[in-house]
Parts: structure tokens; sequence; C-alpha cells
């Protein structure tokens, strides 16, 4: 499979609003840079005032919907919704009547967006299941990689996205 260049290096910005200014402080000193941002219908003005603001290259700015035909999308919509699943039992552990099943996330909330349906899911949990927050299962996935070597089709559709984003961004460097 292909995998991110290793010319890139990767700077989580924490927020469409703290892109433009982590883009100008380093983009004075030629780096050559590009976004990949989730998007909520809330940020599309944003979006188009970053791209007009001409402080990345035309094509440099990519959101996560670009990948996962959704309007709305964050990068845990990246992860095949089995796969997801996986991701939040493994790193909360909920006890066994309240594992997280695909039915109940895809159920909890009337938006695409699988991380907001976590939210509300993880909002009807009981109080000795941990808070949701969007760093749990991610640390979860770094300690347990070898959840990424099934050979399932959830897993495939995951790497077949992120691949596709590692293809965009290798483009960039490669011109």
């Amino acid at each position: 499979r292909v995998g991110i260049d290793p010319k890139w290096t990767l700077c989580p910005s924490r927020g469409i609003d703290k892109i433009a200014p982590f883009v100008r402080l380093f983009g004075g000193n030629r780096i050559n840079m590009a976004v990949l941002s989730d998007i909520a219908n809330g940020d599309k003005t944003k979006i188009e005032n970053l791209k007009k603001a001409d402080i990345l290259k035309a094509g440099h700015f990519y959101t996560c919907a670009d990948f996962t035909n959704q309007a709305e999308s964050d990068v845990e919509d990246l992860f095949d919704a089995d796969l997801f699943v996986e991701l939040l039992n493994g790193a909360y552990k909920p006890p066994a009547p309240n594992a997280v099943t695909k039915g109940a996330l895809m159920a909890a909330a009337p938006t695409p967006r699988i991380v907001k349906k976590a939210e509300a899911l993880f909002k009807l949990m009981p109080a000795t299941v941990a808070e949701f927050d969007h760093f749990s299962a991610s640390r979860w996935l770094l300690e347990n990689p070898s959840v990424l070597d099934a050979d399932t089709l959830a897993v495939q559709a995951t790497l077949d996205r992120f691949e596709e984003v590692f293809k965009a961004f290798n483009a960039l460097v490669s011109n």
C-alpha cells in the first residue's frame, strides 16, 4: 500500500480556526504545506475564506469530505464504521451490556459524522464508562496497530480511504 511520503511532517493544528495562523507562521519560510481539515456545515465559509486568503498553494487544501463522499466529515469518518466500533470498544472497554455496536452508533445522532454519533452514544453510557473524547480511540489504535493487520472488509475499506489521502498529499510533494 501507498503510505504518506516521509517528506511530509504532520502537525495537528487543533481546529479550522487555527489553520491560518499556523500556515502564516511557517509559510514565510517557504515551507511546502498542505491541509487536511474536518468539515462541518458551519465551516464552509471559513474554508472558502482560507482558500481566498491565498496563504496556501492552490490545491493544497483538502477536507475529509473529499475522501468520504459526505458533505460533513471528520478524520474519524475515514474509518469504516465497523472498525471505528472496534476502536471505541478497545479504548473504552464498556461493560458487555453497553458494548458499542454499529447499529447503536449509527442510530445515535442524525448526522453523517461518526464522531458526533459517538459523542451522542457515549452520553447515554453509564457513569462507569469514561466520557468520550477525540483522542482515546486514536491512542488505542497507536497502542494496538495489529488491528489493521486483520483481513476484513472494514480494515480494507479504511486502508483504501487513507491510501487515497496519502496519494493526494504525495502528489503535492512530487510536483
